[in-house]
């Protein structure tokens, strides 16, 4: 008699930390207002620099023209939060741990003309790249995002504001308003996102 009591106790202590962890999973990782909605957020705090100033030529040669082109790197800071209507929940803030962890996945920047010349295009085609950076809520992780890749200086319009060894010296300036997206998903795999804009000013700068 006293085995099978001893089973059955062992048995219900298994339930109960069975029941206890399956809690504390769910409230370390909560579902939003409906089921494709997370409770967390994350938003951008800071980019630097907000006015990038960038170089459409690195290094010319004054026979051959532009010989090196570089990416253009900012560096953004984006801080994980518990959205408004949930922080109820997580009195004191949120547990630490992996179930808060928010992950980035990808960015997107496009570009708007604020000035500068006639060009075709008007402005660069947006940019996209993937991101591997982890957030634990509440927290904020810095990453570095290449937001002009060298290539699309190679393209229009960007290379019609380079200057030419055979050619009248250039000082236009093309002025755009850049916007960077970023998405990532939460541990129930709810996808969160994110944007903040900086300026970009493009130019060649072997005649500033």
């Amino acid at each position: 008699m006293e085995y099978r009591n001893s089973k059955m106790k062992i048995k219900f202590l298994g339930l109960l930390a069975f029941f206890v962890g399956a809690s504390l999973f769910f409230l370390g990782c909560p579902k939003g207002l409906d089921e494709n909605t997370s409770a967390f957020l994350f938003y951008i705090s800071s980019i630097e620099p907000l006015e990038l100033a960038s170089d459409v030529c690195s290094q010319s040669d004054p026979v051959l023209g532009c010989v090196a082109i570089t990416d253009d790197i900012i560096n953004v800071s984006v801080t994980g939060d518990i959205k408004a209507q949930f922080k109820t929940q997580f009195q004191g803030g949120a547990p630490s741990g992996s179930l808060n962890n928010i992950i980035m996945k990808r960015y997107r920047i496009s570009f708007t003309k604020i000035s500068g010349p006639p060009l075709t295009p008007d402005v660069p085609a947006p940019i996209e790249g993937a991101i591997t950076a982890t957030i634990e809520i509440p927290t904020t992780v810095t990453i570095d995002l290449v937001a002009v890749p060298n290539y699309i200086k190679n393209e229009e319009p960007l290379v019609s504001l380079r200057n030419s060894p055979f050619g009248p010296v250039k000082t236009v300036e093309l002025r755009c308003l850049a916007t960077v997206e970023i998405w990532g998903i939460d541990l129930s795999g709810n996808t969160v996102q994110t944007n903040a804009s900086f300026t970009v000013r493009f130019s060649d700068a072997s005649v500033q």
